[in-house]
């Protein structure tokens, strides 16, 4: 994840003007468990009132989940799909 963000970071400071069109192919599973890993515990729960705790009790299925539904909202908007039921997914899930 380091790496990956670090490239990003080197590269935006070099050229301030690069657009980047896209970080979504750096968010899977390994990403999402590393920077699970690193977050404080002791901060205040996420919206959706579940604590880094309950959430680290089932993380690898969780973890796909979370990617499955952003892999499906970030496909429904590139292809111009219906954002009501975009927007329907991530009320629900309150992650996209």
């Amino acid at each position: 994840m380091e790496t990956k963000l670090a490239r990003i970071a080197e590269l935006s400071a070099q050229n301030p003007k690069m657009v980047f069109t896209s970080i979504g192919h750096l968010i899977d599973v390994n990403f999402l468990r590393d920077f699970h890993m690193m977050m404080d515990g002791e901060k205040a729960v996420g919206i959706d009132g579940i604590t880094k705790e309950d959430y680290g009790r089932n993380l690898d299925a969780n973890l796909v989940d979370f990617t499955d539904l952003y892999a499906l909202c970030f496909a429904m908007v590139v292809q111009g799909e219906n954002t009501a039921e975009v927007e329907r997914i991530q009320r629900y899930h309150s992650l996209c």
